[in-house]
Parts: structure tokens; C-alpha cells; sequence
């Protein structure tokens, strides 16, 4: 029989048996007691409903929009020549190479060469643009180009996505989204008087001009125009864009004619409202010519400074914004009825005048 006084190491191999026997059944109750940590299910990585619109829509939209890089050259009073270079956005509007973009992005240029979504640059000339539309068309010689599907401007809905394609601030074929925030905006530039602008809220930068705002079937409704600060206390931006259908009115010109023809043009540097007290005075409704250029239709015609448009047409005009929409429906050559009150004299005038095209 063994004898646990002669043999002491059986004690310590005994105690050592059971101090890790407590040890593993506490263990065990510990575990038991422990939350779990089973591995985390799978994130859902499927799209929604949203971003598959969008995704569709750059898909569809995005071989059509080009680079627009230009050159623009200067010579000093010393005979040093400097250069500019400028950078805007392009929309491909017919596989033979007819490319949509703002006028202030070309104009001036000696240089334009387009960038095309596959890398290949070629260089573009222009057709013409129209300052007080802000918008030009430009011509590269290609064929087989990835020409843009346009849509409808007049069916647009307030709240509807608007996704801005362009490069900018020189980073190509950037997207961004937002949704229509108003229509029919108007916004007064030193040479352009935009009119009927879609505003939106997605982000449009220097770079954008020029490049396409689509719907979220990938559909052109519109070409980034404008972006207008806060100022130093606002900060963000509102962002414009010119309806599609009135670019038609450009692409329209260039089918008929092979080039871009400027608006029409009577002669007068904009209109003064007459006040309510005017009104009350005794002054009729209208416009107040503030002025006219020399040779121009108006100057022909015998109109003056101080003379106040009341009909156009037949039509009662007492605002800036009637009176243009009706010059801008007619083309140069297009006569224009008026009946003027000269207060001055107390005189009721009524002239035609012959419209011609906008000087350049």
C-alpha cells in the first residue's frame, strides 16, 4: 500500500488535481454565462432604387460629355504675347460631331480642342454662340460619336432628381446630384440676361459650364450655366442650368442657316418699370426708354429717351420680362408694332420697326 508520508510529491500531484478542477468548472459557468459573439451577417451590398437611377443615368449620359479646352491669346502694347487657357464642359448633340456648350466658355478663343470620353482629344472650331443665351455650338471632325438622348424641359417637375455631368475645376466627368429646386429663374449678367433658367441644387463648379444636366433616365434637360455665391457670408451656391428646348432654338439655326444667328435686336439698353407713383400722376402703363443706341432699328424709327412703350403688338406690356418675351419669339428681319406716349410733348405715337440681328 503506498504510503502518502514517504511519498509527499502524491500530495502535490493530488492538490493540483483539484485546484484545476474548481478552476475549469468556474471556467465553465463563466462561459456559460457569456453573451455570445457570433460573426456578423453579411452587410446588404444591393442598390437602392435611387442610386440604380443614378447609376443608369451617367451610364446612359456620360460617353456624350466632353472636355472643352481652350486657348485664348493676348499681345501687349510691347508686342509680348500672353496666352489663357480656359476649361469648361461640352454635350455631344449628333454623332457627326456637333457639340452643345456655353458661349462664355468658347468665346474669345484662338484654341478649342475637346476631350472625349475615351481619351482621344481632337480639335473643334466654333459655329457661333449666342451671348444672351449664353449658349455655342462647336464642331470636331469625327464621325460614330456617342451622341446625347435630350428630353423635354417644359415637362419638368419641381423636386425631380437633376444629376450635373462635367469636369469641374478640371476633374473630368465628375457627377453630381441634387433635385430641381425652381424653373423660370432669371439671373442679369454684364453681357447675358438668362432667362427661363432651371435651378438646381446639385453642385455646379467652374468647369461645369457647358455640360449637360440630366434627368434619371440619362435624358439632357438642360446645360450648366451658373453657379451664384452667397458671397463672403453665405457660403454653397445656387446652380443653373438653360433649358434643352431653348438650346433647340441654337440647333434649329445651325440646320437652317450652317451657323448660329443672333437674337434680334431693337436698339434700347434695357427698360425702366414706371413707379406707382408715376402712375398715379397720371403716367400710362409701360416702359420707360432710358435711352437708344445711334443707327440701331429704335434710332430709325424716331424713338427717344423718355418715351414710354405701352403696347407691343397689340399687347400691354408694363414689365422688362413681357416685352422680351415677345422680341425674342421673332428673328431678325421681323417688323415690330409700338405705341409710344411721349410725355414730353403729350403725344400718342404708333411705329413699326424692323428688327435686325444682335451686333456682335
Amino acid at each position: 500500500m503506498t504510503s502518502w508520508r514517504n511519498r509527499p510529491w502524491l500530495w502535490v500531484i493530488f492538490l493540483s488535481g483539484v485546484v484545476c478542477g474548481t478552476v475549469v468548472a468556474q471556467m465553465s459557468g463563466w462561459l456559460a454565462a457569456a453573451p455570445s459573439f457570433a460573426p456578423p451577417a453579411m452587410a446588404d451590398t444591393r442598390l437602392t432604387d435611387y442610386e440604380s437611377a443614378i447609376i443608369r443615368a451617367v451610364k446612359t449620359a456620360g460617353p456624350s460629355v466632353v472636355s472643352v479646352r481652350t486657348v485664348e491669346s493676348s499681345q501687349d502694347y510691347w508686342g509680348d504675347v500672353t496666352q489663357r487657357p480656359g476649361l469648361g464642359s461640352g454635350v455631344i448633340i449628333s454623332a457627326d460631331g456637333y457639340i452643345l456648350t456655353n458661349n462664355h466658355v468658347i468665346s474669345g478663343a484662338d484654341n478649342i480642342t475637346v476631350g472625349l470620353s475615351n481619351g482621344r482629344e481632337l480639335p473643334a472650331r466654333s459655329l457661333g454662340g449666342d451671348p444672351r443665351l449664353d449658349l455655342a455650338v462647336i464642331k470636331v471632325d469625327a464621325t460614330g460619336l456617342p451622341a446625347a438622348v435630350t428630353g423635354d424641359s417644359d415637362n419638368l417637375e419641381v423636386g425631380q432628381l437633376a444629376i450635373a455631368i462635367g469636369n469641374p475645376l478640371g476633374f473630368e466627368r465628375s457627377v453630381t446630384t441634387g433635385i430641381i429646386s425652381a424653373k423660370k429663374r432669371a439671373l442679369r449678367g454684364t453681357v447675358s440676361q438668362l432667362r427661363n433658367l432651371i435651378q438646381v441644387d446639385a453642385t455646379i463648379n467652374p468647369g461645369n459650364s457647358g455640360g449637360p444636366l440630366v434627368d434619371s433616365s440619362g435624358r439632357v434637360i438642360g446645360i450648366n450655366t451658373a453657379l451664384v455665391t452667397g458671397g463672403a457670408q453665405g457660403g454653397g451656391g445656387l446652380g443653373f442650368a438653360i433649358p434643352i428646348n431653348t438650346a433647340r432654338v441654337i440647333l434649329k439655326q445651325l440646320q437652317q442657316y450652317g451657323r448660329v444667328i443672333r437674337p434680334p435686336w431693337l436698339g434700347i439698353p434695357g427698360f425702366s418699370e414706371l413707379h406707382e407713383e408715376a402712375l398715379q400722376l397720371g403716367y400710362p402703363s409701360g416702359l420707360v426708354v432710358p435711352g437708344v443706341y445711334r443707327d440701331s432699328p429704335a434710332h430709325r424709327a424716331g424713338i427717344r429717351r423718355g418715351d414710354i412703350i405701352t403696347r407691343v403688338d397689340g399687347r400691354k406690356v408694363d414689365t422688362e420680362e413681357l416685352f422680351n418675351q415677345i422680341l425674342l419669339a421673332k428673328n431678325a428681319g421681323d417688323k415690330m408694332d409700338l405705341e409710344i406716349t411721349r410725355p414730353a410733348t403729350g403725344e400718342r405715337l404708333k411705329m413699326t420697326v424692323t428688327l435686325v440681328e444682335t451686333p456682335q
